[in-house]
């Protein structure tokens, strides 16, 4: 005779349970459903039920509720837990340092003392506990529980360089310990964004001058006063041997013996004066440029250009000129995003601390109580077993008072997945700032080679070439020695 499905299921269930330390009462119960549509048809699912009715889907989840209910069934009062805390301290045989297996280093476990603000229900804050934890990066970090008076304890975070030669540096020193830790992640984050925008800043070309400026410059500083704003010549106290090498006036020379012209009409004065000025401009500043330099004529030449292009274009745009101006009320906006660039000012402490952590592993969204090694069970049994917790911390509640280690594990180790995965989504983005900044490290470090390469290739020439010239006046002072 075949055995019905649940009857199997539940004799698995009696023998799984004996397991793993527990009994099963008489009233357990098993049901099995076989599913009728969807990809699944054809499958079964089984449900077990308690004598009370509680369903379960697993038998993991079985003895779990086993053991809840026996830890709940069996109150252990304070002296029993107490007893129990320094009998398992003792089975432990754990000498100091302890290294646990996230690779904090406990160098010493502090004491407890009576005041509630150093001990919570289910939490114990040692004064003059210390551990530690190695980068491989930047040294080892170092964390401290301090007596911080009656407002509780101070958790203080430090980095110990691997240089021999340099101290310890301090850190943050915080009320919470989840805060400390929070702090030195925002002090890496921080350092990470200023070393990038000062190598962002310094591979940024720096902005020209526009070549119609170098141009009136130029020409200004050459010719400061080459013609006045109605077109005369206005150096001409600059330029004496112009003057006398050019005679009489324009002006003056129709009125001359011989001109065949008499004087000029009233009515004709202005416009026949606008041109003859045009005209003895122009002959003047080609007068004036033949006594520059051939490099100092071409650019007045050009600012001559420019000049009659500008009177055109404003003459053509009166507002333009105007428009320009008020669009860049306090210089130019290269200025403007150059002010916006400006690095944040920290004091030289911050900045110490910025460059240790850049280079260390991502901190963001680690555990403060995971990197100060307080979420390892087998540590805080000892911290359990520590004198004074039974008689001073009064608040507190014994593990075993609670729900037992194997639930506070399970508690522990649930909530250290969540950090991890939290650190995991955080650190993606410090990791790719450090890529970053290693790249642009690295590039620098080779442009640098080439440029100290190229140095020497120019001073090895510099050095040949004047070798040779050495070499060729001793020649040629040999020659003359021979002949005479």
């Amino acid at each position: 005779m075949d055995i019905p499905k649940g009857d199997m299921l539940l004799e698995r269930l009696r023998e799984y349970v004996q397991e793993q330390g527990r009994e099963l009462a008489p009233g357990w119960r098993v049901e099995v459903k076989t599913r009728n549509s969807g990809t699944s048809a054809g499958t079964s699912d089984a449900y077990y039920f308690s004598p009370a009715g509680q369903r379960f889907r697993s038998r993991q989840e079985i003895v779990r509720h086993l053991e809840t209910t026996a830890q709940q069934s069996k109150k252990v009062t304070r002296e029993e837990a107490a007893s129990n805390a320094r009998g398992a301290a003792q089975k432990l045989e754990k000498q100091l340092p302890l290294t646990l297996d996230n690779g904090v280093t406990v160098a010493r476990l502090g004491s407890i003392g009576a005041r509630p603000s150093y001990h919570s229900r289910t939490q114990l804050w040692p004064v003059g506990y210390q551990a530690s934890w190695q980068d491989a990066a930047v040294g080892t970090f170092h964390c401290d529980i301090l007596d911080g008076d009656e407002e509780g304890p101070l958790f203080a975070v430090s980095l110990v360089p691997p240089q021999a030669d340099q101290a310890a540096q301090s850190l943050v020193m915080a009320r919470d310990i989840d805060t400390a830790w929070k702090e030195v992640a925002d002090i890496q984050q921080a350092g990470l964004d200023a070393a990038l925008a000062a190598q962002s800043k310094a591979r940024k070309p720096k902005p020209s001058k526009p070549a119609s400026m170098a141009t009136d410059a130029t020409a200004n500083d050459l010719q400061p006063q080459l013609t006045s704003s109605n077109g005369n010549e206005a150096g001409s106290a600059a330029l004496p041997d112009q003057d006398a090498a050019s005679g009489p006036q324009t002006g003056q020379a129709g009125a001359g013996p011989g001109s065949g012209a008499g004087p000029q009409q009233a009515g004709d004065a202005p416009e026949a004066s606008e041109e003859g000025n045009g005209h003895r401009a122009s002959e003047e500043n080609q007068a004036a440029n033949k006594q520059l330099p051939g490099s100092a004529q071409a650019t007045a030449s050009s600012m001559g250009k420019d000049q009659k292009s500008e009177s055109t274009m404003k003459a053509a745009h009166p507002g333009a000129e105007q428009s320009d101006t008020a669009s860049m009320p306090n210089g130019s906006h290269a200025e403007a995003d150059d002010a916006a660039e400006q690095p944040e000012e920290v004091d030289e402490a911050t900045a110490a601390k910025r460059q240790l952590l850049i280079k260390a592993a991502p901190l963001a969204g680690v555990w403060g109580l995971e990197r100060f090694g307080l979420a390892d069970v087998t540590l805080l049994k000892l911290l359990e077993a520590l004198p004074g917790v039974e008689d001073q911390c009064q608040e507190y509640e014994y593990v075993e008072q609670r729900q037992g280690w194997e639930a506070e594990q399970r508690r522990l180790q649930k909530e250290l997945d969540r950090h991890s995965k939290q650190a995991t989504k955080a650190s993606k983005g410090v990791e790719k700032k450090g890529a970053k900044l290693l790249s642009i490290e690295a590039s620098a470090k080779v442009k640098a080679a080439q440029a100290e390469a190229k140095q020497e290739a120019r001073a090895a020439a510099k050095r040949k070439r004047l070798e040779e010239k050495q070499a060729e006046k001793a020649d040629l002072k040999r020659q003359a020695a021979a002949l005479f």
